[in-house]
């Protein structure tokens, strides 16, 4: 696969963003469905879950930059590809869950 510098960043960019700027509203709405929680508690904690979200998993995000980096060189199945991306993803993912 031909890429350039410019486009191994984007996609790990995009899904990080992608990540921390909706799992806070999904978690919002969840919370709003729970018995005697109130919809505003959710919402009005959503810009700090971007804020520390964001801080937290910058780390994972340098790791899926390079992990994107080395498997476009190394795997040339893109169902292939596909997989181990999202395995990685998912392992960032929880990592940083384990470590918060």
């Amino acid at each position: 696969m031909n890429l350039s510098k410019k486009d191994y960043i984007n996609y790990p960019l995009f899904v990080w963003l992608f990540t921390i700027l909706l799992t806070p509203l999904v978690l919002a709405v969840w919370a709003s469905i729970i018995p005697n929680t109130k919809i505003l508690q959710g919402i009005e904690l959503i810009p700090v879950f971007w804020a520390v979200g964001g801080l937290m998993s910058l780390p994972s995000l340098v790791v899926f930059v390079f992990a994107r980096m080395i498997l476009v060189k190394r795997v040339n199945n893109k169902k292939v590809f596909k997989v181990l991306f999202a395995l990685i993803g998912v392992f960032c993912i929880c990592l940083t869950f384990y470590i918060l």
